[in-house]
């Protein structure tokens, strides 16, 4: 089914000769989960209504609701006080992942504005692998004419593999464009 449907014939061939694991083993390289996460800052503070925006907009995008993040500490110079909230966030695993990595982070890397290929910099040591997206409008489940901002979010693929050079090539395997 889905175990299927990501590791295909040729995935699975092309992943076997690069990465060298054993069928039916442990080690086949998957996605753990998928990290969204929406940071509207001192936006918040000005604004209220903005973050049950994002929090709804984020839900929508993603089909799983997003739980709201509060300030760790006070700082000043922002206007931020301890527990105000500041952001929301998503985090995908199984079923909902599988959907999400398809249909929402390659369509929505696909309708970026001035969209370059990522770089291997992108990686951090544990071959996990971040980016951005600039505008949430990307998005189908987004209406336009309704939009009451427009922001961007935060996209962190964990996957299992230690190594960020494997990890690129499972990731390039999948489908995400580098250079």
């Amino acid at each position: 089914m889905i175990k299927d449907f990501i590791f295909s014939e040729k995935v699975d061939k092309v992943l076997r000769s690069e990465l060298d694991y054993v069928s039916g083993s442990m080690l086949i390289p998957r996605i753990k989960k998928i990290s969204i996460n929406v940071s509207l800052g001192s936006q918040v503070i000005k604004d209220s209504k903005c973050l049950d925006y994002a929090q709804r907009s984020l839900s929508m995008i993603v089909g799983q609701k997003a739980v709201i993040c509060r300030a760790k500490k006070s700082i000043a110079s922002f206007k931020l006080r301890k527990g105000y909230p500041v952001a929301c966030k998503v985090t995908l695993r199984r079923k909902v992942l599988i959907d999400a990595f398809f249909k929402k982070t390659l369509i929505g890397l696909a309708r970026q504005r001035d969209f370059s290929p990522f770089s291997a910099e992108q990686f951090d040591g544990s071959g996990n692998f971040s980016f951005g997206v600039l505008e949430h409008a990307v998005y189908d489940e987004v209406d336009y004419e309704s939009m009451y901002l427009n922001y961007g979010m935060n996209i962190n693929i964990i996957t299992n593999l230690n190594d960020s050079h494997k990890s690129m090539l499972f990731l390039k395997v999948l489908g995400i464009p580098f250079k």
